[in-house]
């Protein structure tokens, strides 16, 4: 019943095996490597940090005194920042978006600017010679 009162937060274990959780530091026991994985970490009302992995304590680390109180804490990156009272940051601008027409990336679309140039060429072409060119070689389509 004591593992369940107090706060849970999720933390990807770090390549040493640790986890951390605001200034404090947690080393999971066990022969094997939890880099890489979530894990729940409780910080139980007496102060202990419990590591949880599917149902089993994987690390703990004892209260640090007495005078502990417990406050939640919001994100990972909070703790980072520690106690920095700066503004958020605001959102950049959006950015427009662009065309509708769905590329898959085979061929430039119409509107691409080599695409264009190449179709002027083409045409200028045309009228200096009275010709007709195709970029095929072959006329057909699925050739």
């Amino acid at each position: 019943m004591a593992l369940l009162l107090g706060c849970r937060y999720r933390r990807v274990v770090a390549r040493d095996n640790t986890i951390r959780l605001g200034p404090r530091l947690v080393q999971l026991r066990g022969r094997r490597s939890y880099a890489g994985l979530t894990v729940e970490v409780r910080e139980l009302l007496d102060g202990r940090l419990v590591v949880v992995h599917d149902g089993v304590v994987r690390g703990e680390s004892p209260s640090p005194g007495p005078t502990f109180v417990l406050k939640p804490r919001r994100a990972p990156s909070q703790d980072r920042r520690g106690r920095r009272t700066a503004s958020p940051r605001p959102l950049p601008p959006r950015l427009p978006r662009l065309t509708q027409n769905t590329h898959t990336g085979r061929r430039p679309l119409p509107t691409h600017p080599w695409v264009q140039r190449m179709n002027r060429d083409i045409r200028l072409q045309e009228l200096r010679t009275g010709r007709t060119f195709s970029r095929r070689s072959d006329g057909g389509p699925n050739h």
